[in-house]
């Protein structure tokens, strides 16, 4: 039986680069702060190695647009899921709630190709169901997941805002072991937090809480803090749930600047600090920074 299938990549990135940082400069942070959103005024708390560090801001500025760069594999073993996948980027962008945001559509060719440039989801929605992808186009021009992902780092660099990066794949296509290894070093050094979650025809083999598709992706989103979820695969072109839910993160995220204290000795080396907030004993997981000397 053929298998068609589909993995969602989504990477959330701090408007700061955190390469080489030194102890009296600011570091960046992202963190899920939702009900900092519905008007709470307590920033989260910050820890590391038993030690409160000193948060300095929780920003996510209005001058600063979120910026949500997507990137479509090009492969051509995806031919019958390329319009449902070209629809789940209209239905993610439509469900994020930014007033400011800036949208861009890019296709892993072996020269990755800008395909759509918006400020507006609604736009982008209805672009994407009336100029599908022909697969002529896919298969003349190849496919490369990796290269596209970098592509994506790169302009998205260049933006001073709130910077996201979703990437409809199926499985890992070609990324190696090696690739891997390159991108997670991108992730933190760009700031990246990533979410994923899986799109297919068929269901999906391993356990209920890990996947056996896209292992590599799943390790990279584990690897920036962030989770992999699953769609309900039998009814797919219905299922929101986790397109709901993967939206709700990227618009509750905030990034937090904050300094090492005095007395935290640290080497070189990523780090990933844990966030609390006021009235909650729990604790969850912020976004790794690097720290090089």
């Amino acid at each position: 039986m053929t298998r068609f299938s589909f993995l969602v990549l989504v990477f959330f990135v701090g408007g700061a680069s955190v390469a080489a940082q030194d102890r009296h400069e600011q570091l960046f942070v992202n963190v899920y702060a939702p009900n900092l959103q519905h008007g709470s005024a307590t920033p989260p708390r910050l820890f590391l190695k038993g030690h409160e560090l000193q948060v300095l801001s929780v920003d996510r500025s209005p001058d600063d647009p979120l910026d949500v760069v997507f990137v479509l594999d090009n492969g051509s073993h995806q031919q019958n899921l390329m319009g449902l996948a070209q629809d789940y980027v209209g239905l993610l962008a439509s469900s994020i709630h930014e007033p400011v945001a800036r949208f861009t559509v890019l296709l892993a060719t072996k020269e990755p190709q800008i395909l759509e440039e918006t400020s507006k989801a609604s736009e982008l929605a209805l672009r994407q169901a009336q100029n599908r992808i022909s697969q002529q186009s896919r298969d003349s021009d190849g496919a490369d997941l990796a290269g596209g992902i970098e592509k994506a780092v790169h302009m998205l660099k260049q933006s001073e805002g709130i910077r996201v990066i979703v990437v409809v794949s199926d499985e890992d296509d070609n990324i190696s072991g090696s690739a891997l290894q390159k991108l997670k070093q991108e992730v933190v050094s760009a700031h990246i937090l990533c979410y994923s979650f899986l799109l297919a025809e068929h269901d999906f083999f391993g356990t209920k809480a890990r996947s056996a598709w896209g292992v590599r992706l799943h390790q990279l989103a584990d690897f920036s803090g962030g989770e992999q979820y699953q769609t309900d695969w039998q009814n797919r072109k219905a299922d929101q749930k986790s397109l709901s839910v993967v939206a709700e993160r990227i618009t509750g995220e905030r990034l937090v600047a904050f300094k090492l204290p005095p007395g935290l000795r640290i080497d070189s080396g990523i780090y990933t600090p844990k966030a609390q907030f006021s009235g909650d004993s729990h604790s969850i997981r912020a976004s790794p920074f690097a720290v090089i000397r």
